[in-house]
């Protein structure tokens, strides 16, 4: 095992540390690449390349601006795995930030708090949305990083719904969940789950009409793994094990 110490602080901008603090705090994708091995006189060892756009730290004329720097800190922020780039006296390790899931609860009745808690033990950003003004109220979920007052069929107008992991439905009212849904058929979010049983939500897939089909496929309902238990908090720990499950890429056993 080898261990590359990297010094932070304001001698160099506090580099990658700001860079990926600032990246963390707008929820944007992003790598940093440090150098573990060399023998290059103009590329010391603990030497960090930035995103172009980032104010890098390497000038233009050093190596680590090269064109082929530039496209494993893309490749590996958009993909989110680490990369290695080896040149013939250095080697680069990229390594992504790892932001955490957006995840959309629509419906912000009492059961959404324990979803929420669970949520945010994990590191989760939640979006809660609700059309009911008694519901929609921040006050009664301090983890949330937002609470939204909303109309369903309003939805894709006050939220960028391709920013979310996952969206959950449970406003526990038939017309607005149809409404939920018909505004996330067009969305690209993969995961969609549907609190309620099956014969609930065969008669919404009904009512959707020729949007079932562009749901169907990352429709979850009913949502949550079968672990027992009628409490909200069992119901949210089955929502949550599901969201982590499918998050993760682990499919059923």
């Amino acid at each position: 095992m080898e261990i590359t110490l990297l010094p932070a602080g304001p001698a160099n901008a506090w580099q990658p540390l700001a860079h990926l603090a600032a990246a963390l705090a707008a929820h944007r994708a992003t790598a940093v690449g440090v150098v573990v091995d060399s023998s290059h006189a103009g590329v010391r060892v603990g030497a960090v390349a930035l995103p172009e756009d980032e104010a890098p730290m390497a000038p233009s004329a050093s190596p680590l601006a090269a064109p082929a720097v530039r496209e494993q800190l893309r490749r590996a922020a958009a993909q989110g795995e680490t990369l290695w780039l080896e040149q013939p006296s250095w080697k680069l390790f990229v390594l992504p930030l790892a932001l955490p899931p957006r995840i959309l609860l629509l419906g912000a009745g009492p059961d959404a708090l324990p979803v929420l808690d669970l949520a945010v033990r994990l590191s989760w950003k939640v979006t809660l949305a609700d059309h009911r003004d008694a519901y929609a109220d921040a006050r009664h979920f301090p983890g949330a990083e937002r609470v939204l007052l909303a109309r369903p069929e309003a939805l894709a107008e006050v939220l960028d719904l391709g920013g979310f992991a996952a969206a959950v439905v449970m406003s526990h009212h038939l017309p607005s969940d149809l409404s939920y849904l018909r505004a996330l058929a067009p969305s690209t979010i993969p995961y969609v789950g549907l609190l309620g049983p099956a014969v609930r939500r065969e008669r919404l897939l009904a009512e959707l009409g020729s949007d079932a089909a562009r749901l169907q496929s990352r429709l979850h309902a009913p949502v949550g793994l079968p672990l027992g238990g009628r409490s909200p908090e069992s119901i949210a720990l089955a929502i949550v094990a599901e969201l982590h499950a499918f998050l993760h890429g682990v499919g059923p056993r």
